[in-house]
């Protein structure tokens, strides 16, 4: 069992065990794109989609790696306006939309 059917099941657990729709449990939960390393942006928008999330979480930079791959992220400001609509096309399909900021190579404090 890999984490993605993991993920799957756990989600699914409380849904199946009260007798309710899988959907209305899933609708109240997110999910970011960082669960889907290794896969491109698109593929993992397209991914969290399929498994029932209406909340997105997408990571708003990139190059990021995780134990597993490369995190599938956006980094708005060097990308083309016809890279942002093709991204912002694809996630509207979700209820909710958060943006996990840049944490890497960050200065937390400045000198001056």
């Amino acid at each position: 069992m890999n984490r993605r059917e993991f993920l799957t099941g756990v989600l699914t657990l409380p849904a199946w065990s009260a007798g309710r729709r899988v959907e209305a449990t899933l609708e109240r939960l997110g999910a970011s794109t960082a669960c889907m390393a290794g896969l491109p942006l698109p593929a993992a928008i397209e991914r969290l989609h399929e498994l029932g999330f209406a909340t997105l979480e997408m990571i708003m930079y990139a190059g990021a790696r995780h134990s597993v791959g490369e995190i599938p992220g956006f980094a708005y400001e060097r990308s083309t306006p016809a890279d942002r609509d093709a991204v912002f096309a694809s996630t509207r399909r979700f209820r909710h939309i958060s943006g996990h900021l840049p944490f890497q190579d960050i200065a937390l404090f400045s000198a001056g």
